[in-house]
């Protein structure tokens, strides 16, 4: 991977970095993805798990093709809130190239994000806020609770761009061994609003579970975009390994041209 790779994937994870990696909703949203999809800064304490995280995309073309995309993602999150996320890569076929792990770690205690790159040993480190400062910022009341949802079957409210969204209380189901409450958004937007000849719907359906303090599914049916199921398999609610949250040993760190001064410099050895 190059540097200008890694720099891309650093600038990613520093807009997500939150309940953990994968943490993609929180609970009363209206009708947008909270948690790490909408780069929340939240550190969530008290609910370890390991999991994975399958995203599934489908695009309908207007010639009746179809693209579908699907993604696996390991996720673990300990006690402290310390979070693991590993994506693994495979070259385009006829490359020549291995499959390799871009891993990233990010420890809330001592202030540290690493993404390491299994297929040359190395790995970037950067700063990020620990939990006992985000713990203290919350308890200024810097941070503005968002509005609460509507009750369901409340009428439609505006929206953004003339929008109108509603909501609907789906109850509680087991959702991959954890029970979860479920809500359905939908947004509707009016015809003529973006040149379309008629009204665009969009709904999201998300199942939260209180126990993990993070939505274990959501379903999203664009017209426009493609429809979207993310949701997490394998739970494991269970304290992950220490050794899961630190830089193995034989990694080499690296320092990325460009930085601002957030990554360390030279070419240490070992762990961090």
């Amino acid at each position: 991977m190059t540097n200008k790779a890694i720099a891309s994937v650093l600038l990613s994870a520093t807009m997500v970095f939150a309940q953990g990696p994968g943490a993609f909703a929180q609970p009363g949203g209206w009708g947008g993805f909270g948690g790490e999809f909408a780069g929340g800064r939240s550190i969530v304490t008290g609910a370890p798990y390991s999991a994975v995280e399958v995203r599934q995309f489908t695009e309908q073309l207007a010639d009746g093709n179809t693209i579908n995309r699907t993604s696996e993602t390991v996720l673990y999150r300990s006690t402290t809130g310390s979070t693991r996320e590993e994506v693994t890569v495979t070259p385009p076929a006829g490359s020549g190239g291995a499959a390799y792990k871009v891993i990233t770690i990010s420890d809330v205690v001592a202030g540290k994000r690493y993404v390491l790159d299994s297929s040359t040993m190395t790995y970037h480190t950067m700063r990020i806020p620990t939990a006992s400062a985000s713990a203290a910022r919350r308890g200024r009341g810097n941070g503005q609770a968002r509005p609460a949802a509507p009750a369901a079957g409340a009428a439609a409210r505006p929206g953004r761009g003339g929008t109108a969204a509603t909501r609907a209380d789906l109850g509680s189901q087991m959702k991959n061994g954890v029970l979860a409450s479920g809500a359905r958004t939908t947004v509707v937007t009016p015809a003529g609003r973006v040149g379309n000849a008629q009204p665009i719907t969009r709904t999201t359906e998300t199942w939260y579970c209180v126990d993990l303090k993070r939505a274990v599914e959501i379903k999203v049916s664009d017209p426009v975009h493609g429809d979207s199921t993310t949701e997490l398999t394998n739970i494991v609610r269970s304290e992950p390994s220490a050794d899961l949250f630190t830089v193995p040993a034989g990694y080499t760190e690296k320092n990325i041209r460009g930085g601002r001064g957030n990554f360390a410099r030279g070419g240490r050895q070992g762990t961090a």
